[in-house]
């Protein structure tokens, strides 16, 4: 295995700026590699033309869908006013809530976060977020397919040439949660970290400061945790959304790339070799988690644990482990190659493939399998079935509530498709593409999951990449009983 260092640099082609971000690392596997910048390359989206319902709004006319104004989205139920839920039968279009005016922004009373960290000026919250970001729409899908929805955003936006809704990815934990806690960088007359339940917005950040806007928002059971990045290193906090005014633990790291709150995955710094940091937000304390040899590979946060992916040299596999604050660092009994490495709210998920980890392509076919989580049960490992090959990353595969769904791409193609499992009985769905959205009129091009966002026993959520435009530029909701 050879050493390899890199930049990493995001470009903003259509706007001639470049964003550019540095991480030198003297020790990297070259597919730990690609995973990296396709989890980066997710927070920086840009695209031309983000939706033909915004098109449609900005001729005068209101998005497609129909519905009546005033009606809101609510997956999976939930409560409050009139709702359609996606993928439900009778009545209006299923998931249709695109009626009326497009949201516009009002009088959100921003107020300054008085706790940000030194240096950080110019950051505020929104007193009422509802007035400061968008609740989320959704319209049956164009492929016609029974229980499919998207997301469409018609909102006005300041800068043409970027996404106006840019999910993060980086937060598995609430996968198969109801309600859906999840978050995603907003642009609209300005750029905004927001925080949904389900479809409303309950927490919305914006920052003047160029030196210092957030990086990302990561909602989990304990609060929402927010990133701040600066040239010395980052600070972490962990907000109370209910009052985010309020003082909240904030801790100074010196890694130069983090993921969240609690125990998760950090980067040393530049010309360091890759490690994993024991956060705590209680204690203020991060611990470095170090092995003798070998290379760190991904490192997921959930509720319970971080679940890790670790390349030993000493076993020539990639071995599955996870870390608790109270428990530390510990080996899963898992035999072989470990690919993916998930948690569906019980179960432990894993793909395992054959080969030298080494040397094994980009993507693998490979075998499902489950056990109980520590905590869950005694660990049982059972084999599910056979899985179509995915890339080795972060989104390419989720799991929530006994349902396994990964990103297949057919190389050397721009298609790509999802495909969801069962984990009872190794049921398989193939889920359907969309036409592209950004030049529809070409019905050569298609859209495609991007990456997994969320995973229920009836539902699956993938962000929607046009080929167009070879960006992000929705998020698709597909019931499986309909397949």
């Amino acid at each position: 295995m050879s050493s390899i260092g890199y930049t990493l640099r995001c470009m903003q082609t259509s706007s001639n700026s470049t964003l550019t971000g540095s991480f030198e690392w003297s020790v990297i596997s070259a597919r730990f590699c690609c995973a990296a910048c396709i989890a980066l390359a997710g927070l920086f989206a840009c695209e031309q033309d983000p939706d033909p319902a915004s098109t449609q709004r900005d001729a005068g006319t209101p998005p497609p869908g129909g519905g009546g104004g005033g009606t809101s989205s609510t997956p999976n139920g939930g409560g409050g006013g009139s709702t359609t839920t996606p993928g439900g039968s009778g009545g209006s279009a299923a998931g249709t809530s695109a009626g009326g005016a497009p949201w516009s922004s009002g009088d959100a009373a921003w107020a300054p976060l008085s706790w940000a960290p030194e240096g950080c000026d110019g950051i505020e919250y929104a007193r009422d977020p509802s007035k400061a970001a968008p609740t989320l729409k959704w319209i049956p899908c164009e492929n016609g397919n029974a229980g499919c929805t998207r997301l469409v955003t018609d909102w006005e936006r300041s800068v043409p040439q970027r996404a106006r809704f840019t999910p993060n990815i980086f937060h598995p934990e609430s996968s198969g949660l109801e309600p859906f806690l999840w978050s995603a960088r907003v642009q609209t007359t300005e750029d905004l970290e927001v925080v949904y339940r389900d479809n409303e917005p309950i927490l919305v950040i914006r920052s003047s400061d160029l030196d210092c806007k957030p990086a990302y928002t990561q909602p989990t059971s304990k609060g929402v945790c927010i990133v701040f990045p600066q040239l010395e290193g980052i600070h972490v906090a962990l907000i109370d959304w209910n009052d985010p005014s309020k003082e909240p633990p904030l801790l100074k790291s010196s890694a130069m790339f983090s993921r969240g709150c609690f125990a998760e995955d950090r980067l040393a710094s530049p010309g360091g070799s890759p490690r994993l940091y024991s956060l705590s937000m209680s204690t203020g304390v991060e611990t470095p988690v170090l092995w003798d040899g070998g290379l760190f590979g991904t490192a997921q946060r959930y509720e319970p644990f971080s679940l890790i992916i670790f390349g030993s040299r000493a076993t020539g596999k990639d071995e599955a482990w996870y870390h608790t604050e109270a428990g530390g660092l510990q080996r899963l009994p898992v035999d072989g190659n470990v690919w993916s490495l998930t948690f569906d709210g019980h179960d432990i998920v894993w793909m395992e493939v054959e080969g030298d980890p080494y040397a094994l392509p980009d993507q693998m076919p490979g075998v499902l399998w489950a056990s109980p989580a520590p905590g869950f049960g005694d660990w049982h490992p059972r084999r599910v079935t056979e899985v179509a090959p995915t890339y080795f990353g972060l989104g390419a595969q989720r799991s929530g509530q006994g349902v396994f769904a990964l990103v297949e791409h057919k190389t050397g193609t721009f298609d790509r498709r999802a495909h969801a499992y069962r984990l009872s009985d190794g049921k398989h769905w193939e889920l359907p593409n969309l036409p592209d959205l950004v030049d529809p009129e070409d019905a050569d091009k298609i859209t495609v999951p991007a990456e997994i966002l969320r995973v229920t026993d009836t539902e699956i959520w993938w962000t929607g990449m046009s080929e167009s435009v070879k960006q992000a530029t929705t998020v698709v909701r597909q019931r499986l009983d309909t397949l």
